[in-house]
């Protein structure tokens, strides 16, 4: 979970550079005789760089499931080379379930919808809003956990 931890906080550091991106639009802000200093510099571009790959995570994570859901048709060899690279995303869920119903998938991409709302309706008028779509995607959640029961143990998908 400290994956999914670390994400967020990249996405959110994200969405805050790109409240910069005007700047993008003006070739004499860039370059060493630019209006901006280097580290305003690199703090858009890097900013910009976390957010994109931030936004691709979760197609990741559901290529990942995929693969996964592939290893008895992968040779042993290539079983144990995915397993070590990327077994620990997988450790406490149940890989039957498809790429897109996968329980990462589906906790980053809730996430992903509410701070890409915030992003858009950061207004004191839309606080109501935020506070229903965040009950409506909990819900769903709910739904989510109790149709597919994505853990291994049985305990955690009976909370």
């Amino acid at each position: 979970m400290f994956f999914m931890v670390l994400y967020m906080d990249i996405i959110i550091g994200g969405v805050v550079n790109t409240d910069n991106d005007y700047l993008l639009r003006f070739s004499r802000n860039f370059g060493a005789g630019g209006y901006l200093n280097f580290s305003d510099q690199l703090t858009i571009i890097v900013g910009n760089l976390f957010f994109y790959s931030a936004l691709m995570l979760p197609f990741f994570v559901m290529w990942l499931s995929y693969k996964k859901r592939q290893a008895p048709f992968m040779s042993a060899a290539q079983e144990d080379h995915f397993e070590k690279k990327w077994g620990f995303l997988f450790t406490e869920f149940r890989s039957s379930n498809a790429g897109i119903f996968h329980y990462l998938f589906v906790f980053v991409l809730r996430r992903l919808i509410f701070v890409m709302l915030c992003m858009e309706m950061y207004e004191p008028e839309y606080t109501v809003v935020q506070i229903f779509v965040n009950i409506w995607l909990s819900i769903m959640f709910i739904v989510y956990l109790v149709e597919f029961k994505p853990f291994y143990d049985n305990s955690v998908n009976r909370l």
